[in-house]
């Protein structure tokens, strides 16, 4: 009886669930908002040390625009919705998709790391150990919704 109480709340909160994280995202307040932005407003960077940043943020975006990305991204759920609608499973085509999505990401955080590197080194010696004490404390991480 209990494991019955327990299956109906959860199908009842999993929509609930969805539906909020759907309006987050919506409203861009997804769970990696604000991480490294929330960071350099605590750091009282000069307006040189600002211009510097946005100038690493600026290169950084401009080696892959939105519409790439997006081009990306689709291209990648059409392999998906294939290989799942597929009258067999092609465990060899799943295996290449997965290992060319996880090389992609790998790129994409090292890009990200690099970035932040760089930045880290825009500081002074005061502002860099402030940054290591924010980054310990988590608050690199971006707000968790």
């Amino acid at each position: 009886m209990n494991k019955w109480i327990k299956v109906a709340a959860l199908s009842m909160a999993l929509p609930l669930s969805l539906s909020v994280n759907a309006q987050n995202m919506e409203m861009g307040q997804g769970h990696h908002r604000g991480g490294m932005k929330q960071i350099m407003t605590q750091l009282d960077l000069s307006d040189a040390q600002q211009q510097q940043v946005r100038d690493i943020m600026q290169q950084m975006k401009g080696s892959m625009d939105r519409a790439s990305r997006q081009a990306m991204r689709a291209e990648h759920q059409a392999e998906r919705l294939a290989l799942l609608t597929a009258p067999e499973f092609d465990e060899a085509k799943a295996k290449d998709m997965i290992e060319r999505h996880q090389a992609t990401m790998t790129e994409r955080k090292l890009q990200m790391l690099r970035t932040q590197h760089e930045i880290y080194q825009v500081l002074t010696p005061e502002q860099q150990a402030k940054f290591a004490d924010l980054m310990a404390q988590g608050k690199g991480r971006g707000k968790r919704q």
